[in-house]
């Protein structure tokens, strides 16, 4: 459908489709490599290991030729044509164009859930867009580029707020999903969630430059604060263990948070993605 649709279209002679196999263990394989000879303009990656959505995302997009991207779930959710409508809106001088599942077919519980996480994000961040994880978007390839870390491509709208891009919200169609379930339960969207906002604040909002800035005041204070209780002890004789045992335990969290979040920048350079491309994936 996505072939043939962009095959129709004025962009027939600049388009390409890449499909992701994110390590699955059903006939997707098999059967894309059955048609993949059939249309000129099809390729296939296939990941021997599931690492996500978010770092398939990043695969394919670092693969890819052109200089727009369409980013597109694969459960048969989203309408092709809409693709069509979304670059044309795209040339109207936009850099991203969001795709608004205006009558999403998903369970009420999903569309609760998704609802009220959406209005967090847009308070939290100040974003203006009503759907943020919809699962279809056009956008220029050179707002990815500015992208850092691995897993964040599905963050996109936040780097074109981060940036000044100019990106709008157009209406999609949205269907109900014939195959296959989720595998997110309420407590795996929570978690998620977290994860989320935990990438958002320290890759996007923060990264490593503001982060490191914060780190030092931090430590400055804390420095302060421990020179402030050694001139008690020393020359007023005023000996307060209470706020010393404080001060300690505050400063053991502190390390501990800041070896987490130095591990997590560390799992999330983008160089990463060279050695799974290497290691783990044939075309």
């Amino acid at each position: 459908d996505i072939y043939d649709t962009l095959n129709k279209s004025k962009y027939k002679k600049n388009f390409e489709v890449i499909i992701i196999n994110d390590g699955s263990n059903d006939k997707t394989k098999n059967i894309i490599l059955e048609i993949i000879n059939k249309y000129n303009n099809l390729r296939f990656i296939d990941l021997k290991l599931n690492y996500g959505k978010a770092y398939a995302l990043d695969v394919g997009i670092g693969d890819s030729l052109g200089e727009i991207i369409v980013t597109m779930d694969s459960d048969l959710q989203y309408s092709a044509k809409n693709i069509i409508t979304m670059i044309n809106k795209l040339y109207e001088g936009y850099d991203l164009i969001n795709g608004l599942r205006i009558k999403r077919q998903d369970s009420i519980f999903v569309k609760f859930f998704s609802f009220i996480y959406n209005i967090f994000l847009k308070f939290l961040f100040g974003l203006n867009t009503k759907d943020i994880f919809s699962g279809l978007k056009v956008y220029k390839k050179e707002i990815y580029n500015l992208i850092d870390y691995t897993g964040m491509a599905r963050f996109i709208i936040f780097y074109c707020k981060k940036y000044n891009f100019n990106f709008t919200e157009i209406q999609i169609d949205h269907s109900n999903r014939k195959y296959g379930k989720t595998s997110y339960n309420f407590l795996d969207k929570i978690i998620l969630s977290l994860k989320d906002i935990f990438s958002l604040v320290f890759c996007i909002y923060l990264g490593r430059e503001k982060y490191y800035q914060l780190k030092q005041t931090i430590n400055s204070i804390f420095l302060i604060l421990a020179i402030y209780q050694f001139f008690k002890i020393f020359l007023f004789k005023s000996i307060v263990f209470s706020n010393l045992i404080l001060l300690l335990i505050i400063f053991i969290i502190f390390i501990i948070f800041d070896n987490i979040v130095s591990s997590f920048y560390s799992s999330k350079i983008k160089s990463n993605i060279n050695f799974i491309k290497k290691q783990f994936i044939e075309k």
